[in-house]
């Protein structure tokens, strides 16, 4: 049994204005059963500024408080993973 992977393919460092919107974005390989991203290693709550799609998140009317490291979480029944994190700054 195989753990699936998630793998970043956004730049490992993404900048941007308060107020803008970003687009952070990672894939995944293998049975996932679950996905979720992660900021500083606390699970997003979904929000009106806040939309999930299957390999991004887009993070919208940025404030300050959004800087952080996020990563893709992954999990299957064989295990789980992270994506390495993309780093960003408001």
């Amino acid at each position: 049994c195989t753990a699936p992977t998630a793998t970043r393919t956004s730049p490992a460092t993404v900048s941007a204005c308060i107020g803008g919107n970003v687009t952070l974005n990672a894939i995944h390989s293998g049975t996932v059963g679950t996905r979720i991203w992660k900021k500083n290693g606390v699970a997003l709550s979904i929000g009106s500024s806040t939309t999930v799609h299957p390999s991004s998140i887009t993070l919208n009317n940025l404030q300050a408080t959004d800087a952080g490291l996020y990563v893709m979480e992954v999990t299957g029944p064989c295990g789980t993973s992270s994506s390495s994190p993309v780093s960003l700054s408001v």
